[in-house]
């Protein structure tokens, strides 16, 4: 019920290839069986979550920078059949995730910048059937920015925030 938060600031200088990440996470389940799977559960979050990532770069090579914020995450696998039975909420302030990057100088490479925040996220892959139900609340605010000033061309920035998102998928091996 209270909040989390993850806070980076660097400053680098002439580093060839450079990887930053702020990731803050309230509740997240990772499951991956052989056979079947049979889920049931709730993750309930009533704080808020936030990721900030502040980078100032120069004279490096190539960036990759990624700031982070999710609420409720379940990630599941299965071989076989499934049965869930889930309930995702998000009752507090915000989840946000902001990314800062200031990238100058000489030899500059590829710089990719990449700002996410997720409220609920429910992912199931399975290689048999499903039966299942998915309940997901979210009363926060979900915010992401990615400000960036760069002096080089056409390099990949994103910024996505996702209240409720769920992707079933099967995978059939013959």
């Amino acid at each position: 019920s209270g909040n989390i938060s993850a806070t980076k600031d660097l400053w680098v200088d002439g580093v060839d290839h450079m990887e930053a990440a702020a990731t803050a996470m309230a509740n997240v389940a990772n499951i991956d069986v052989e056979g079947g799977l049979a889920l049931e559960g709730a993750q309930i979050n009533s704080g808020s979550v936030s990721s900030d990532l502040i980078i100032t770069s120069r004279h490096g090579n190539t960036l990759d920078a990624t700031s982070t914020a999710i609420g409720n995450a379940v990630n599941a696998t299965t071989t076989g059949d499934a049965v869930f039975d889930m309930r995702q909420t998000n009752s507090g302030e915000s989840i946000s995730a902001s990314l800062d990057a200031n990238v100058m100088g000489r030899g500059v490479g590829e710089v990719t910048t990449a700002a996410t925040a997720i409220a609920n996220s429910f992912s199931l892959e399975m290689g048999g059937t499903a039966i299942g139900s998915i309940i997901q609340e979210n009363c926060a605010d979900v915010t992401a920015t990615n400000t960036d000033v760069i002096n080089v061309f056409r390099d990949p920035a994103t910024a996505t925030a996702i209240g409720n998102a769920i992707n079933i998928s099967r995978t059939v091996t013959q």
